[in-house]
């Protein structure tokens, strides 16, 4: 967010290549807080989240309350609804990065699609020419910028960290951490539970 924003803060002298660079960063930094903050999800998932809409997926918190996430069945490997808020990280507002994205950076996505956006487009958080950026482009997006940040990483890898650590923190709920994740029980047991972490682990994660 800091380097998307110290790039916006100099938009008009910007060449080409920079814009995209402020728009890629910005965009990956709230595809993590979505993966970290809200849950694990398959990076197809964040891709295709709407925010307006009767049938949109984020909606805005209301007063006192966080941000909910609804991920309809038909979009989940194990065809079962996901529903998970945006949880803040300590003192940092997580809703706030969200609207600070939607204020400074989509709408210069928007301005830089071929032709009129589609509705689809319109109501995507992620806009692309297709309605959203699609998953391969997201990936692509979190993979560069993490690498220029000196800890590359994959968002599937994402998802297997905070997998074990929810596991190996709470084994009681591993139904609720598979519900979390769109898979079955087994899977979780068979592909996440293996990795075992310090008890220093800190990193923390709301079930």
């Amino acid at each position: 967010m800091a380097k998307s924003q110290a790039l916006l803060d100099r938009w008009d002298t910007l060449k080409q290549g920079e814009r995209t660079e402020a728009i890629r960063a910005g965009a990956a930094a709230v595809a993590l807080l979505i993966l970290t903050r809200v849950a694990p999800i398959r990076i197809g998932n964040p891709a295709a989240i709407s925010f307006r809409g009767k049938s949109r997926w984020l909606s805005e918190p209301a007063k006192g309350q966080l941000a909910l996430l609804v991920i309809p069945a038909r979009h989940v490997k194990n065809r079962k609804e996901i529903r998970a808020h945006l949880q803040d990280a300590g003192r940092r507002d997580s809703w706030g990065v969200i609207k600070w994205y939607l204020e400074t950076i989509r709408p210069r996505m928007i301005e830089g699609l071929r032709g009129a956006p589609s509705k689809a487009s319109e109501d995507a958080l992620f806009p692309g020419e297709k309605g959203s950026v699609g998953g391969d482009a997201l990936r692509s997006w979190i993979m560069v910028e993490t690498a220029l940040a000196g800890f590359p990483i994959r968002p599937h890898q994402v998802r297997y960290a905070i997998a074990s650590i929810l596991i190996n923190r709470h084994p009681d709920k591993i139904t609720l951490i598979a519900a979390i994740l769109g898979d079955t029980v087994a899977t979780v047991e068979r592909v996440y539970a293996w990795l075992e972490l310090p008890s220093t682990e800190a990193v923390e994660f709301s079930v």
